[in-house]
């Protein structure tokens, strides 16, 4: 992170500045907003008048190129009951996703996917849940694991009702998806799709 001492000289005090800025840094490495640097800097100033100009450039690695990770797996934990941690997730998924293709006109249909199955979680089982992107060659998987009540694809046994409360999220993901499945592990359920992305071959 790199700012200028206006951010840090709010209450004319430089220590007690960096003392607050480093109290927000923490803040929000705990549980981010959505923008982190304008967050930070509302944290810092907390409605005082800054006696000079304030800059602040946040960077933050969430994911490298795809020839950086030779591993075929990533996963992450999540309490489905939290937005924000959720929203963490998604977006370190959707960038790690980003940089493994160069097929941006299908990104939003990967998107499309990852939101309805974590949406999926929150709304029938929130809780401890499972996030797990998996490839292979030029194919990739997101698998979401959670520990609820049992439930099952509809696979076109009933048609749905698309002012309804339930069963739209996963219908409109396996719409797009090239392949969606249900299977129950343990005390969950798995919900696996197939993305419609063709991934960066990694030349060894």
């Amino acid at each position: 992170m790199l700012f200028t001492d206006g951010l840090v000289e709010v209450s004319r005090d430089y220590l007690a500045g960096r003392e607050e800025l480093r109290q927000a840094i923490e803040a929000e490495y705990r549980d981010a907003s959505q923008n982190i640097a304008q967050a930070i800097v509302k944290r810092v100033v907390a409605g005082r008048s800054a006696r000079d100009d304030i800059a602040l450039l946040f960077l933050c690695v969430t994911a490298l190129a795809a020839a950086a990770f030779p591993r075929q797996r990533m996963r992450w934990t999540i309490d489905a009951r939290s937005e924000r941690s959720t929203r963490r997730i998604k977006r370190a998924l959707l960038w790690q996703l980003g940089e493994m293709t160069d097929d941006d006109a299908q990104l939003p249909a990967a998107e499309l996917i990852v939101n309805e199955l974590l949406g999926n979680v929150a709304r029938h089982t929130p809780g401890p849940a499972e996030v797990e992107l998996e490839w292979n060659g030029e194919t990739a998987i997101v698998r979401v694991c959670d520990r609820g009540r049992p439930f099952q694809l509809r696979n076109g046994a009933g048609r749905i009702e698309l002012l309804a409360e339930d069963g739209r999220g996963l219908f409109l993901a396996q719409s797009v998806a090239l392949d969606l499945t249900v299977e129950r592990a343990g005390d969950g359920n798995c919900v696996s799709a197939t993305l419609p992305l063709k991934l960066r071959t990694v030349s060894r």
